[in-house]
């Protein structure tokens, strides 16, 4: 399988893919290192992680390797910054 065989919609998914699991890594990181979670949202995590199972639900139930991938990694990523966002939650 060479290069000739990628086509655009291959590209696409891949960029799609790639940025959509990199975006919470921004803010896991500063989320660690500064212990503050003030401006993080606990409604729109729960919403992303809700929305990640379901479609690592739906990947693994169509044999849809890449989504289920993708969103095994974002149900990670959210679940680190539930977690961090009750660790350092202000009292």
């Amino acid at each position: 399988m060479g290069f000739s065989s990628i086509s655009l919609l291959d590209v696409v998914a891949c960029i799609g893919s790639f940025t959509a699991v990199i975006s919470l890594l921004p803010q896991i990181i500063q989320s660690y290192k500064t212990k503050s979670v003030d401006d993080v949202s606990m409604l729109m995590l729960l919403n992303l992680t809700v929305a990640s199972v379901s479609w690592t639900l739906y990947g693994a139930l169509t044999d849809d390797k890449p989504l289920l991938l993708t969103n095994l990694l974002l149900t990670v990523g959210s679940l680190i910054l539930v977690v961090l966002k009750r660790k350092y939650r202000s009292t």
